[in-house]
């Protein structure tokens, strides 16, 4: 009997959402949006691995799920990244 081999799953928080009034960064850029773009740079080099699922907790940059939703994402995940 062969046993298949289950990817492992993993998700990228993404933090807070974009925009002024998550500004906790620099004075040229904010955090919530230099976040969301370093997120979705890291989740195409992970999944040049085999067997990798990634995701992320915000689907666009101007999403702003709370902490404990972003929380909730990582349930069963072989790694959380925040």
């Amino acid at each position: 009997m062969e046993v298949m081999k289950m990817g492992k799953k993993i998700v990228v928080d993404l933090g807070h959402g974009y925009g002024i009034e998550h500004n906790r960064g620099g004075v040229l850029f904010n955090e919530g949006d230099q976040n969301y773009k370093f997120g979705v740079l890291l989740k195409k080099k992970i999944e040049e691995y085999k067997d990798v699922n990634v995701v992320l907790t915000r689907n666009n940059i101007k999403e702003n799920p709370s902490l404990s939703a972003r929380a909730k994402m990582g349930i069963g995940a072989d790694l959380f990244i925040s």
